[in-house]
Order: structure tokens, then sequence, then C-alpha cells
């Protein structure tokens, strides 16, 4: 996702923990960008919990990474 973006680019993540179609590629691709020092992570909404969800609905969180100056 980085090389495609590129440094001067912001990556939009969207994700959900534990989702079972994907294992845990959600959190492995999410682990490796924020070990990234070339970005800096800023939660934009978090998910809801299982225990707060409507039926039907799959909670989600949206993180911004943004490049780091310098």
């Amino acid at each position: 996702m980085v090389r495609l973006a590129g440094r001067g680019h912001q990556v939009w993540f969207v994700w959900m923990g534990g989702y079972q179609t994907y294992g845990t590629s959600c959190e492995t691709i999410g682990d490796q960008l924020q070990a990234d020092r070339h970005f800096s992570a800023q939660q934009m909404v978090t998910g809801v919990p299982p225990t707060q969800q409507l039926v039907g609905y799959e909670g989600m969180s949206l993180i911004r990474y943004s490049p780091v100056a310098g």
C-alpha cells in the first residue's frame, strides 16, 4: 500500500479486527502501517463495540496515515 500510494500521500485504512473472511490480515496491515516511521496515524472513526451493535451492523475503524515531514 505504501509503495503504491508513495511516501508523499496519505493512506486511509478502514478495517475491522477479527473479520471472519480475512482472518488477521487487517491487524497485520494495521501493525505494519503503525510501525512505519514515515507516517503518523490519526484515528478518525472508532468501531462500535459488538455489545452495542445493531443486528447486521459491522463495526469498523478508520485511520488516516499522513506522511511525516522531514
